[in-house]
């Protein structure tokens, strides 16, 4: 009997405290719940078409009812037999013609559609127009342009000297690049190295050369000599091919830079 209350008290209690104030909290079940999610696959599904515009690669340049035409001249006035090439840009393509210049300079591309053009002109292998003339034509209009040219062919020397500037006294090296400017057939103008070629350095009384002179140019069309400035100042520099005769840009030659030292005494007294 006793055994059954005892039991009976268990009970109780346990209850009590199980569901009383100041309770434990019942501490939760962290066990994640079965997923019933399944991942679709999407590498099949096909996509709808956009639909796109490209980009035309010609136009059409005529027949139309426009004309552009003018005059190409130089330094020496009408330029006869220089090409001009002339081009209609519409939506990020061009149509392009090109024409010859007649005796007195005078050219003209008819029949032509309304629209925007640029031309430019030159002639093979000394004359070049290096910047386009953009122009806008009217349907039914008849445009004049005039397209200057200037002489770009010929010998050309570039010269650089190290130290820079020379220092009157000490060394220097001095390199000369010797090209030959021309225009090609599409108008662009090219440089080409002058190899293997002699090459005279004209320098006056402030100067002096401590190099063998003349000499001749190496693969990169480059001649050097070995320098020295006499005089402080502006020492022309000049250089021999052929049979013309290049004067060189370089700095004037300076005075070296005086290094002045400062040295203090102390001066004592004896008592």
């Amino acid at each position: 009997m006793r055994k059954a209350l005892a039991v009976i008290g268990l009970g109780l209690l346990a209850a009590a405290c199980s569901s009383g104030p100041g309770a434990l909290p019942k501490v939760p079940d962290f066990t994640p719940a079965p997923t019933t999610t399944t991942e679709f696959d999407y590498s099949n599904v096909p996509l709808k078409g956009v639909t796109g515009h490209a980009a035309p690669t010609t136009i059409a340049l005529g027949p139309g009812q426009a004309t552009v035409s003018g005059t190409v001249t130089g330094d020496e006035g009408p330029v006869a037999g220089a090409t001009v090439e002339v081009d209609r840009i519409a939506n990020g393509a061009q149509a392009s013609t090109t024409v010859l210049t007649a005796d007195d300079g005078t050219w003209s591309v008819p029949q032509i559609l309304g629209g925007h053009y640029r031309a430019r002109a030159w002639r093979t292998p000394d004359l070049a127009q290096t910047t386009w003339t953009a122009m806008f034509v009217g349907a039914t209009e008849s445009k004049v342009v005039d397209l200057r040219v200037r002489t770009v062919g010929g010998l050309n020397v570039d010269a650089s000297i190290a130290p820079d500037p020379p220092v009157v006294g000490q060394p220097a090296n001095l390199v000369a690049l010797v090209t030959v400017k021309e225009v090609d057939a599409q108008g662009v103008v090219r440089a080409t190295p002058q190899t293997n070629v002699e090459v005279q350095l004209l320098a006056s009384g402030g100067w002096r050369i401590l190099s063998t002179n003349p000499t001749v140019t190496d693969f990169n069309g480059e001649a050097q000599w070995s320098l020295r400035c006499r005089v402080a100042g502006r020492q022309t520099l000049a250089v021999t091919v052929g049979n013309q005769t290049v004067p060189l840009t370089v700095n004037n030659c300076a005075e070296p830079e005086q290094n002045t030292t400062t040295s203090t005494s102390e001066v004592g007294s004896s008592q």
